[in-house]
């Protein structure tokens, strides 16, 4: 048998919503316990993908170890400390690039 059980954030009966709110990274995002399950992953779809730029990063760091890629370079980059611009260098990117071509041959009678 369930039994329901009171939210320690929001004093409402646990949900999916309460759920995110217990996650390491809530205080990353600006979701309030007010706002809708929907808002709150729109949010943190928007929050955590690589930030990229042309050139070292400037911006603040919104959680450590958040992602930030030169695509000038490439190099990534990691966040050290949340709220400051302070990245560090984590090194450049190699990539490799392989193609294939495939030909058909046909022939006729």
């Amino acid at each position: 048998m369930r039994t329901a059980r009171i939210c320690d954030t929001c004093a409402t009966y646990i949900n999916a919503k309460c759920v995110i709110y217990d996650g390491a990274y809530l205080t990353n995002i600006q979701v309030n316990t007010s706002d809708s399950l929907e808002t709150a992953l729109e949010e943190i779809n928007s929050s955590f993908p690589a930030l990229q730029g042309d050139g070292n990063p400037t911006a603040n760091v919104r959680y450590p170890g958040q992602l930030y890629i030169d695509i000038s370079i490439p190099a990534l980059w990691i966040g050290l400390v949340a709220g400051m611009p302070d990245w560090g260098f984590f090194g450049n990117i190699s990539t490799t690039t392989t193609t294939s071509t495939t030909s058909t041959t046909t022939t006729i009678p």
